[in-house]
């Protein structure tokens, strides 16, 4: 099993996927899967279902004849928000293309007229090109990333991401450009306002090159449009942003964590992902980036400041600008569960000051995997006062590489 980094986005009303509904009533096309009927009264109405193979032949077909000279009625909609059909203008040199389409295709069938127009507008772009993220939001992406933004950020984006966020969320800082006539000024990235329902309300196109600073603030903005900041912000009685500092240099200091000293470090308040409050549930997620030691996640109580968990990673896990390379670890034969339970208790009984009346401990039979260091195995440990914790040690070297506070 591999860990994975704990830090939360916060935002997930920006993470759920849309539903798709049944097409509109109107249709101009032949081979829309909605018709309205021939006879008076409402509309019969069969449900939409996107058909790849279908749309494939149809742009096809739009593009034989925007080649043979035929042109759309009018111009395609810059802006998806009434019909969720839009065609992007783009500086080429920034984006890696002229023009990015969003294309309604979870919720209904294109036009005829709107065949003619992306045909048109994607010129020269292919059928097996067009519906990939770098031409094309079709609505019909499984990855809910996918659904907000063009490409994945760089890793050197990703690490200044993780820098500004806290700045943006916690510390008021903002972009200088307005996200609406950043791109009308010719300028990246590219925010686009989309139909209610689509699986978030703005999508980002991404320029091919790393965002500066500045572009990644606005990022930010464009991911944060819509959101109330009480969802995010610290309430009352919680550990606000700027104290954060006292706290972390306790726990480091009382659960020996890198050098025992505050490095540089991320902060995010998790909250829950249906968007309620509930303070006691809360915590800081906090990345330590010790810039020659071992890095780790850290999560506090949002309230106390109290250490809830902590998982280490390998140095330069969330500094490097390339992705360190695992060690490869010595072959040696596992440790014996005496060994493992040795180091488990040996560590606990350094960090965790109070009454040692042991009444279990408890090695979980199955190894995990850790990354950058190798098998690991779970020893739980429960207190006659009713305290329990879960430490991962290592099979190798005994290392503990993550340690949970599951019942204070």
């Amino acid at each position: 099993m591999k860990f994975k980094k704990v830090i939360l986005t916060l935002l997930p009303v920006l993470l759920l996927f849309a539903a798709c509904r049944t097409a509109p009533e109107e249709s101009e096309s032949s081979s829309r899967a909605v018709s309205p009927s021939s006879g008076g009264g409402e509309p019969e109405q069969t449900a939409y279902s996107y058909d790849g193979d279908t749309f494939l032949r149809q742009y096809r077909e739009a593009q034989k004849r925007v080649e043979q000279g035929e042109r759309p009625a009018a111009a395609a909609p810059e802006e998806p928000e009434e019909s969720g059909f839009a065609l992007i203008p783009l500086q080429e040199n920034l984006y890696g293309t002229a023009c990015y389409a969003i294309l309604p295709l979870s919720e209904r069938a294109l036009t005829e007229e709107e065949f003619l127009q992306l045909a048109e507008g994607m010129d020269g772009i292919s059928p097996k090109e067009l519906l990939t993220p770098k031409y094309s939001r079709t609505g019909l992406e499984e990855d809910a990333a996918c659904l907000r933004q063009n490409r994945a950020l760089f890793r050197g984006e990703k690490l200044r991401f993780d820098t500004l966020q806290p700045e943006y969320l916690y510390a008021e800082r903002r972009p200088s450009a307005d996200l609406w006539e950043n791109a009308r000024n010719g300028n990246a990235p590219c925010f686009v306002k989309l139909p209610e329902n689509s699986g978030a309300p703005v999508f980002s196109i991404l320029p091919t090159e790393q965002m500066d600073d500045e572009q990644l603030l606005q990022y930010i903005d464009a991911q944060l449009y819509g959101v109330d900041p009480q969802t995010y912000l610290p309430l009352s009685g919680e550990i606000a942003y700027g104290e954060l500092p006292q706290h972390l240099q306790r726990e480091i200091a009382a659960y020996g964590l890198g050098d025992g000293t505050l490095p540089e470090y991320n902060a995010v308040l998790s909250t829950s992902p249906d968007g309620s409050r509930t303070p006691d549930q809360e915590s800081w997620a906090v990345t330590l980036c010790f810039p020659e030691e071992d890095q780790y996640v850290v999560t506090l109580d949002a309230q106390t400041g109290a250490l809830k968990s902590w998982i280490r990673w390998p140095a330069g896990t969330f500094t490097d600008e390339v992705v360190p390379e695992s060690a490869e670890s010595p072959e040696a034969s596992p440790r014996t569960e005496e060994e493992l339970e040795a180091a488990a208790k040996g560590y606990l009984e350094q960090a965790v000051p109070g009454d040692w009346n042991i009444s279990e401990v408890k090695i979980q039979e199955n190894a995990f995997y850790s990354e950058g260091f190798g098998a690991s195995r779970s020893v739980d440990i429960a207190l006659a006062d009713g305290r329990k914790y879960r430490l991962g040690v290592s099979e190798q070297d005994l290392t503990v590489l993550n340690f949970i506070v599951e019942k204070a």
